[in-house]
């Protein structure tokens, strides 16, 4: 693997990490009542979310590069519900969706 390659992925688990937190921020600025707070912690996940959907290959044969943008479409848009109904729940099977990706990622990096 490439030292730029290698660079990539420890940035995407750096990022999957960083939206698993910004979501479980969110769940508790919900719980404290600071609703402010919980739509900037989902603001910050969505921007997460937008800079891994732009790394993706744009290749239109590579089905992994669609299935993943497929995937990332679908947590942006359950964030938005989640800004709007301010149901953790959504927050909490975001947050699951990202560790299973953050797993996954570290599986095929090491």
């Amino acid at each position: 693997m490439s030292i730029l390659g290698a660079h990539n992925l420890k940035l995407k688990l750096i990022l999957y990490e960083g939206g698993i937190r910004f979501l479980k921020q969110a769940i508790s600025d919900l719980q404290a009542g600071d609703l402010a707070a919980h739509n900037r912690n989902i603001e910050k996940t969505q921007n997460i979310i937008t800079e891994l959907q732009s790394a993706l290959n744009t290749d239109p044969g590579d089905q992994t590069a669609r299935n993943i943008r497929q995937l990332y479409d679908l947590i942006s848009d359950n964030l938005a519900e989640a800004a709007r109904t301010h149901d953790p729940k959504i927050l909490y099977e975001m947050a699951d969706i990202l560790q299973e990706l953050s797993q996954t990622w570290r599986q095929a990096t090491y």
